[in-house]
């Protein structure tokens, strides 16, 4: 399918996310309700749903793993990090986390966890983006249609980055490279 990219994270935002409108589509955004969970925590079963990087021949179908949430981490207790145990490879960055109870979205998956020195990965630690990131500025936009809605998804502060370059003293050095 062909999508049109309403908007998409600058390098300097330390959460890397875009928001696309399928083309050829009729805009029926507000015809549909996205169930977004707000009520999950640590302990609740999810599921990663994404599309890992395999010979196209192979599957166009999405993987599914299950896990739970191992991790919310907040600041001002609003959530910016989501960590899980679901395994995660490589291309599923931009799938969806969802709640094993209710099906609804708790967030989209950003990336694993991994050793900047050897480069090794480790898919069961991952981490998304919570729902609460970005839930007001999707339903904002369904209703009004304007796009401005979408620069509050950048999320430029200093602790939520220091957050998303997982460093230890909660201060931020260096930018971010991006995850998707």
């Amino acid at each position: 399918m062909k999508a049109n990219v309403l908007h998409k994270n600058p390098v300097t935002s330390p959460i890397d996310l875009a928001i696309l409108k399928v083309e050829g589509h009729q805009d029926n955004a507000s015809l549909v309700s996205i169930g977004m969970d707000t009520d999950y925590r640590e302990g609740s079963r999810v599921y990663a749903v994404g599309f890992p990087l395999f010979d196209p021949s192979q599957s166009s179908t999405p993987s599914v793993t299950s896990g739970v949430v191992s991790k919310v981490i907040r600041i001002n207790q609003k959530p910016i990090m989501t960590q899980s145990t679901c395994a995660i490879n490589a291309g599923a960055s931009g799938g969806a986390l969802l709640c094993a109870e209710t099906g609804n979205l708790v967030g989209i998956i950003a990336s694993n966890s991994r050793d900047s020195e050897s480069g090794a990965s480790f898919p069961h630690v991952n981490f998304s983006i919570p729902v609460e990131c970005f839930r007001h500025a999707i339903q904002q936009y369904i209703i009004t249609k304007d796009i401005s809605w979408f620069k509050d998804l950048e999320l430029i502060d200093e602790k939520v980055a220091a957050v998303w370059a997982l460093e230890e003293n909660g201060t931020y050095t260096r930018r971010l490279p991006s995850k998707l």
